[in-house]
């Protein structure tokens, strides 16, 4: 029998491919702009703030309050060449190349918190990233890389997570 979480893992991947998918028929079915996507989207996170009559809140430090506003004017940065990837080509060429995610935080971690990895965890690494960038090769009259990797190196150099936007 499975355990209770497997299923809340197995709903929880079904629902992210459920938006990536929408998100892409937004894009190129209906021509939605990426930039006007990006902005109504960000504009539905301020949505919560209609419920704080309602609500008590404790105060937050006014450095708080400025990290926050900044880290969602981040998401546009992160957003936008994502959508830019969905626009130009395939969904499932684009979500694969979310696997250069590892290669920023192996970067980061190694000169920031000087964590190093043993041999064959750098093995399993190249392989997660190389599995992941094989999606953006285009093979005919030679090798080309598609336009979406590069928007995609942008776009997982600030993205927080594989898992949400």
């Amino acid at each position: 029998m499975a355990v209770e979480w497997f299923y809340f893992a197995l709903l929880s991947s079904l629902l992210i491919s459920g938006v990536n998918i929408t998100d892409k028929i937004l894009i190129s079915d209906y021509r939605i702009p990426p930039l006007v996507y990006v902005l109504v989207i960000s504009a539905t996170s301020i949505m919560p703030l209609v419920i704080l009559p309602f609500v008590t809140l404790t105060t937050l430090s006014f450095g708080v309050l400025i990290f926050t506003i900044v880290v969602g004017l981040v998401r546009i940065y992160y957003t936008l060449p994502y959508f830019k990837a969905l626009a130009v080509e395939g969904v499932s060429r684009v979500i694969p190349l979310l696997q250069l995610t590892p290669v920023f935080v192996l970067i980061l971690s190694s000169l920031l918190l000087r964590e190093t990895l043993k041999p064959e965890e750098y093995v399993a690494f190249g392989l997660l990233v190389l599995g992941g960038t094989l999606f953006a090769i285009r093979l005919g009259k030679g090798i080309r890389i598609s336009r979406a990797f590069y928007l995609m190196i942008l776009s997982s150099s600030y993205w927080p997570s594989t898992a949400s936007r």
